[in-house]
């Protein structure tokens, strides 16, 4: 027991301080405030080991996330470069595909204008338009280098094989001689008029140029009329334009009848 200096009171050592006059008691309040410490401690080291647990548990559902967010952007990113591969893969192999098939059209086509190219190169047109005309639908003759002179030396060898069938026969139709006199107006136009749309060389025009004379007289003579005759008729037909076979078509029928 102790006794209170202040009011002689007796009360517990351990207690802080003097239960009737209040007078601090050094032992117990120091006794007191190191069992408060103390508890202070233990509350303390109670609150690091829930923070900790508390953290670890955190840590281990933001991994959890983590990973299964890398998981999921990383099978995303291999789904788009799967798919940009293919389709790079697929486009490069649409553009072999295409040039192969153009380059197959180009032997082709060599295969065919080899043949037409000896022939024009030697002067053989006639032969040529022949050959031609079998190839004709096996291969794109539009895109031949010497076209142009084909289409126009034709319209000239048709004319001639057309003269040539009709002076055959005893009495070709009227309509005949009329296709045949409208195929050399026709050479005309593409060769000769000023209204022509073909190209052709300096060589191919002055060919044009002789040719034109003699097909004249070829059909002068199979059709037994002048050659002014003629050039009224190519001038009432259309001049240097499209010759027109409505025209040409009367014409044989006021002189050889319907």
């Amino acid at each position: 027991m102790k006794t209170c200096s202040n009011c002689g009171g007796s009360y517990d050592e351990k207690e802080p301080k003097c239960p009737y006059c209040g007078m601090i008691n050094e032992v117990g309040a120091e006794n007191e405030y190191k069992d408060k410490l103390n508890r202070i401690r233990k509350d303390l080291d109670n609150v690091d080991e829930l923070a900790v647990i508390d953290y670890k548990s955190e840590l281990r559902a933001f991994l959890k996330m983590f990973i299964t967010t890398l998981l999921v952007v990383g099978f995303i990113a291999i789904m788009i470069v799967s798919a940009q591969i293919s389709k790079r893969e697929g486009a490069g192999g649409g553009e072999r595909k295409a040039m192969d098939a153009k380059i197959e059209e180009i032997k082709t086509l060599r295969s065919y204008t080899e043949k037409w190219d000896a022939l024009y190169d030697a002067g053989k047109y006639d032969e040529m338009c022949d050959v031609i005309a079998t190839d004709n639908g096996k291969i794109n003759v539009y895109d031949w280098q010497h076209y142009d002179f084909y289409k126009g030396y034709e319209a000239y060898y048709d004319t001639r094989s057309k003269i040539a069938e009709i002076l055959s026969k005893d009495n070709a139709a009227t309509y005949i001689k009329a296709d045949a006199i409208h195929h050399a107006l026709y050479a005309y136009y593409m060769t000769i008029s000023s209204k022509s749309t073909y190209k052709f060389t300096p060589a191919e025009k002055e060919l044009f140029k002789e040719e034109w004379p003699k097909l004249v007289k070829e059909v002068c003579e199979a059709f037994d009329f002048t050659e002014e005759e003629f050039d009224t008729l190519r001038i009432r037909a259309g001049s240097d334009s499209y010759p027109d076979y409505t025209e040409v078509n009367h014409f044989a029928e006021e002189r050889w009848g319907k």
